[in-house]
């Protein structure tokens, strides 16, 4: 494999975990009974970036199973990639649909997206882990015991 999966799927793994975070905050402040739209505006281009940059990356891994994995890896990752069509153009739909003053005229609707989109977006994360990450570290150890050997 030309990818170092070693490196990358930790790195892969924190961005998960930044992400996390980033949820976490999004459902701390949709949570509230008034729009705190400062709060917002701050994270929430932070967010998208960061998810959009995580796609970006993760697909080269995800690329490189397809090509060089196991059949229990290709089944996998073809079926978390089945399964999760759309995901980017809904994740840029959710940021794009709520401009500012959408947010102040209609808070209580945003509030019920935000959870949707946060238990969705926590749920892809787990499934890609799963589906995708779990095969790379295992190929990758089996690659080095085969090179240690």
């Amino acid at each position: 494999m030309s990818i170092d999966l070693e490196t990358e799927i930790p790195e892969l793994i924190s961005e998960h975990d930044a992400i996390g975070r980033q949820l976490g905050q999004l459902r701390r402040v949709s949570s509230a009974d008034v729009a705190d739209i400062a709060a917002i505006t701050a994270f929430r281009w932070r967010l998208a970036q960061a998810m959009a940059a995580h796609h970006a990356k993760a697909m080269p891994v995800i690329r490189c199973l397809l090509e060089h994995g196991d059949a229990p890896a290709v089944r996998s990752v073809r079926g978390f990639l089945d399964g999760h069509v759309g995901v980017q153009e809904y994740n840029q739909a959710f940021f794009a649909s709520w401009p500012l003053d959408r947010l102040r005229a209609d808070w209580s609707a945003f509030r019920l997206e935000a959870e949707i989109f946060v238990t969705q977006v926590e749920r892809v994360m787990r499934e890609e882990e799963q589906a995708v990450y779990d095969h790379a570290v295992r190929l990758s150890c089996l690659r080095r015991g085969r090179s240690a050997a």
